[in-house]
């Protein structure tokens, strides 16, 4: 899975995997966590938003299943 570097000063790299429906987020503080079953759909949606931040914490965090890596 490649990881895109995002402008946010929340969100450091994003990666997906359709296939396993697995969502890679790399924070600035340096974290890594793995979200599950995420639908390619929620994915769009995150990258295409003014603010990859705010939709993350709006939509994504919370609503998932993560583990830390």
């Amino acid at each position: 899975m490649s990881l895109v570097t995002l402008q946010s000063s929340l969100l450091d790299q994003i990666g997906y995997d359709e296939a396993t429906q697995e969502m890679v987020v790399l924070f600035k503080t340096g974290g890594r966590y793995v979200f599950v079953d995420v639908p390619h759909a929620a994915y769009l949606s995150l990258m295409s938003a003014d603010s990859v931040g705010k939709h993350f914490l709006r939509n994504i965090k919370g609503k998932f299943e993560f583990r830390m890596e």
